[in-house]
């Protein structure tokens, strides 16, 4: 059992070392260790288990979703061929997933604005995660 995936580095690329599934926000987080993230210039250590993993310092992972009016409005807008929007922005909510992860754990803090804020989760199996299609399937 593996909880992350090791990310082939691109020549020049700027890309994490690992990336493990967030069960709060449903989709993969990831973490740079021999280099430093582009955007935010953060790095972090690793006790070098792929099953039992724990990174320092905490991670932080920031964003921005369209609610579900704005997802409307904006599927609307698409199909009448993205007309000038006139600086009106879509409506859209920011989050914020902040957590340590120890010994294979998550655990996430309560500024985390997800359903597991303030809770402790254990890192899914990434390979479970990846479901090949059924032969014969389409």
């Amino acid at each position: 059992m593996s909880v992350m995936h090791r990310v082939a580095q691109r020549p020049g690329g700027h890309d994490p070392d690992f990336i493990f599934w967030c069960p709060g926000c449903r989709f993969g987080h990831g973490v740079w260790i021999t280099t430093t993230c582009e955007k935010t210039g953060a790095r972090w250590t690793w006790n070098g288990s792929m099953e039992k993993p724990t990174f320092g310092p905490s991670i932080l992972v920031t964003g921005t979703n369209f609610t579900e009016a704005g997802l409307a409005d904006y599927d609307a807008w698409m199909k009448a061929g993205a007309p000038d929007r006139q600086g009106k922005a879509f409506d859209s909510v920011d989050w914020r997933c902040h957590s340590h992860v120890i010994n294979g754990q998550i655990h996430y803090c309560g500024d985390s604005t997800h359903k597991l804020a303030g809770q402790i989760v254990d890192m899914p199996d990434v390979d479970a995660l990846c479901v090949e299609p059924q032969a014969g399937s389409n």
